[in-house]
């Protein structure tokens, strides 16, 4: 009898704890359903966090160090304090994301991420119907959204392909979530985002070990994209047009910069979500609606630091806010998790992970808090760790760790290489005033003459690193061109170094052409005569 009653509360217990389990699954599933057009939910995944200790002893080592290597830079840092809790923060919400994954998958490797269409589709509408609201011509103008990127609404169309391509759900949801995706990638005009689709599909569908599904869709979608990216060379399809150019969209100058930041704390870094504050032009805030010509942000957000100011590089982005030993931890861990999804072969998860870490070469996907891309990054690291035995992958994961920091570095290292022009560069006049009572209305004139192609013209102003001033496309037949700037807005310092840089922008080799520099000292403003 007493045994009876004992073994019947074992089973009421057994039963209530599978029915909370089920029930905090449930729960995480919609969150991260609704998360692409809600990312500012995204804190939410620390509660996860109680579950912190179910998780393998392995990936618990493995997070643990890779805090420590988030931590330790950050107390070294310009501003220690509040590196650290930044650190903290970064820290925690990954390894809650982790977390997350951990709950929702069914076994470890598996992905159930059956709703996540729901929330994609929504995003995907709701920049089609507002971009047709506003009357965009999508012959002269890319897709538009009230608060994501272009490059964002491009790689979460690659993320519904891959959903659509490789999640076991009914053909018409897949078929829909394709379709809606296909467009909005295409008319996002992103390149990387395209990379990224055409990679992910590829890496998915071996996964399979076979080709039987995705092979009609990966060689229907290659021949649809590269018969795009010709016809959009021949038009005047701006979305289209732009998968066929190959310059880097002025990412040359943004890493030309980091490098600078990189050289001023080159063991510490400046810290999480701090590289904004020395990448900030003087000129305005910034952010992304005024690549848009549309409205900048509240002047209050200056207060922030501009965290969404990025390196667009995950090489020199961890390494600009964590320096070498935060560098490493990231790449270790990202080792680790590519190691544990290319064992798994789940192909879904692999064409994500694989996907998003592509768009790193010009981009910063894996960021968190994000739009989205970065949360389901983690969150599909989280389903894929737990399967790792980590004592038998060690060597793999170290391995790989080197070699994705490797091919991420890569962009950047090649790109800002010395070009090789016809002719050098010329510097027929300049009037650049060594002092200045205001700081708000600096004058600079310039006549260049360069060889024949493109160029980008950045008048930067350097204290402990540099950022830009100003920045002008300028495209020279080789005669001289003028460059007249005025009433520029300067940093409000005593003194400050300005450069005058000249990068091409189009080949491979895009670094400084030419440049010229010199310093400006603040004077006291004249008093006024009552």
């Amino acid at each position: 009898m007493a045994c009876d009653v004992t073994l019947s509360l074992r089973l009421d217990l057994t039963s209530c704890h599978s029915e909370a389990v089920e029930r905090q699954e449930r729960l995480w599933s919609l969150w991260l359903a609704w998360l692409p057009p809600l990312y500012v939910l995204s804190p939410l995944s620390l509660m996860a966090l109680r579950s912190f200790t179910s998780l393998p002893r392995p990936v618990r080592a493995l997070l643990g160090l890779y805090a420590m290597t988030q931590l330790l830079p950050a107390l070294l840092a310009p501003e220690p304090l509040l590196a650290v809790g930044l650190a903290t923060l970064r820290t925690a919400l990954t390894a809650g994301l982790i977390c997350v994954g951990a709950l929702l998958a069914d076994r470890p490797g598996s992905v159930p991420f059956p709703l996540l269409a729901l929330g994609l589709n929504a995003v995907y509408l709701s920049a089609l119907i507002l971009s047709l609201l506003e009357g965009r011509d999508f012959l002269t103008a890319r897709l538009h959204h009230p608060y994501m990127t272009t490059t964002t609404l491009g790689v979460l169309g690659a993320v519904g392909l891959w959903w659509s391509a490789f999640h076991e759900v009914r053909w018409p949801a897949r078929l829909l979530t394709a379709f809606l995706a296909g467009g909005t990638l295409l008319l996002s005009g992103s390149r990387g985002a395209l990379l990224a689709a055409l990679v992910g599909l590829t890496v998915g569908a071996l996964a399979r070990g076979r080709w039987r599904v995705p092979t009609p869709a990966l060689v229907l979608t290659l021949l649809a994209f590269a018969g795009l990216a010709w016809y959009g060379a021949r038009s005047d399809f701006a979305a289209v047009s732009r998968l066929a150019d190959l310059s880097l969209a002025g990412r040359q100058v943004i890493w030309h910069n980091v490098r600078t930041v990189i050289a001023s704390e080159p063991f510490s870094g400046v810290g999480p979500y701090r590289l904004g504050t020395r990448l900030a032009s003087p000129q305005s805030c910034q952010t992304f609606a005024d690549a848009r010509e549309e409205l900048g942000c509240p002047a209050w957000f200056d207060d922030l630091g501009q965290p969404w100011l990025i390196a667009h590089n995950a090489a020199l982005q961890q390494w600009s806010e964590s320096g070498p030993v935060g560098t490493a931890g990231l790449f270790l861990l990202l080792g680790a998790v590519t190691v544990a999804a290319w064992r798994g072969r789940q192909p879904f998860a692999l064409a994500t992970l694989g996907g998003l870490l592509v768009t790193n070469l010009n981009d910063n996907t894996l960021l968190v808090p994000g739009v989205f891309t970065g949360e389901l990054f983690w969150v599909l690291a989280g389903t894929q760790l737990p399967s790792l035995r980590l004592r038998s992958a060690g060597l793999h994961v170290g391995l790989t760790g080197a070699f994705l920091l490797a091919a991420l570095s890569a962009p950047p290292l090649l790109a800002l290489r010395p070009p090789h022009l016809s002719a050098p560069p010329a510097l027929n006049v300049l009037y650049a005033p060594g002092t200045t009572a205001q700081t708000e209305d600096y004058t600079i004139f310039a006549s260049l003459t360069l060889p024949p192609g493109p160029y980008l013209v950045t008048l930067n102003t350097c204290t402990v690193s540099c950022r830009a001033v100003q920045t002008r496309p300028v495209t020279s037949a080789g005669e001289p061109i003028t460059i007249d700037a005025r009433k520029l807005r300067l940093l409000p310092v005593d003194q400050q170094r300005l450069e005058l840089l000249i990068f091409p922008n189009s080949g491979a080799r895009l670094g400084v052409a030419a440049s010229t520099a010199w310093t400006v000292r603040r004077t006291p403003a004249a008093p006024t005569t009552p």
